[in-house]
Order: C-alpha cells, then structure tokens, then sequence
C-alpha cells in the first residue's frame, strides 16, 4: 500500500511540473510578444517630407513691327542713309533687353556680295550698319544721314551686342514695352555691280 502511494505521488508530481513549465511558456511568449509591439511602435517616423515641384511661365521675346524694309533705290555710294525700320516690343512676359547682330556679308550672287565691315570706313564692295533704338516718338541724332553714338555700342557686328537706346544706354524693357528701332547704313566706296542687296538684321531679347 505504501509503495503504490508513492508512486502514485511521483507521477502526481510529474504532472504538475509539466503544467508548470508550460505556464512559464506561455508567460514568456506573451512577454515576447509585447517587446516586439514596443519595439515596432519605437521605430516609428514621426517626420516626414514631401518634394513639391513647380514650372513657371518663362517666356522672353520680342517682336519687330516690319519683317521688310528698304533704304529706297538709287542711293548714292560714300554717302550713309537712316531709316526707322518699324516699333520694336517686348511681347514676352518677363522684363529683358535686346541685343542685335548681323551677317557678315549681304545676301545675293556670290560675285555681287557686299562684305560687312564693323571700323573705319568702307571700300568697295563693304558696308557698315549703325543700329539703335528710341522713345516711340523720338528721331536719333544724325550727322550726313547717318545715327551718331559710340561706335562700339552701335554698330551692328557677326555678334550678339547690345541694342542700345540713343547709342549710349542698354536699358531694361518691360513687358509690353515699345521702341522705335532705327538703323543707318554706309555705302560702299565702289560697287562691282549694281545689284540690289539684301542685309538680315537680327534682335534678340535676353534676360537683364
């Protein structure tokens, strides 16, 4: 009878500590579970960003009243001549200024072409270009039909220079802005022949 009760009391105790260790499992996956909730809720961002682009309406332009215009016919050699070609605007959206070049040689037969000289003073077959800008309303100095101005400001050259106004100044032009643009050429000394040439002025608006 002892014996049996002992045994029976060892298996008793068996029981319960397996009950015991699964106690403590549950326990510690439960305990587990919590730092991993902890621990996701710590990393967290409590900061964050956004990159906000934008384009604006950028438009520099400008516009000249006359695609064509002529000197007239019949213009006598050594001697200069001033035209208005038309209004010059900023027709853009954004203030600039104008700068202006060129060709260097007027367009026509090759064995007719007049070449474009930028100092001193013409021989046969060259020619120089003077161009400037004025209030709507004004008339630029001349001296024997030609613009007076620095000639570094005012002649017309292969490169972008500045278009100046009255031959000194290179102003800002605001949107809408209107000119006068004027221009003088100085004949050839001689002329190989007397075809009629044709001479490409350019304008540009670019950012003050």
């Amino acid at each position: 009878m002892g014996r049996e009760k002992k045994e029976f009391g060892v298996r008793s105790s068996e029981f319960g500590e397996g009950q015991e260790k699964g106690g403590t499992m549950r326990k510690l996956i439960l305990a587990l579970g919590l730092v991993a909730l902890v621990g996701g809720l710590a990393g967290a961002v409590t900061t964050d960003s956004v990159l906000l682009t934008i384009t604006p309406a950028f438009n520099l332009s400008v516009n000249i009243s006359s695609t064509t215009q002529t000197f007239g016919s019949n213009i006598a050699l050594k001697t200069s001549a001033t035209i208005c070609v038309g209004q010059i605007m900023n027709d853009g959206n954004v203030s600039s200024k104008w700068q202006k070049m060129t060709a260097s040689a007027s367009a026509g037969a090759n064995s007719s072409k007049w070449t474009l000289l930028t100092d001193g003073y013409t021989a046969t077959d060259e020619f120089r270009l003077l161009v400037i800008t004025t209030g709507t309303a004004v008339s630029p100095t001349t001296s024997g039909s030609c613009i007076v101005g620095t000639p570094a400001t005012i002649r017309a050259t292969t490169s972008m220079t500045d278009l100046t106004e009255g031959g000194a100044a290179s102003p800002t032009h605001a949107v809408s802005e209107t000119k006068s643009l004027w221009v003088s050429i100085m004949m050839p000394v001689n002329i190989t022949k007397g075809d009629e040439q044709t001479i490409t002025l350019s304008v540009t608006a670019v950012a003050p």
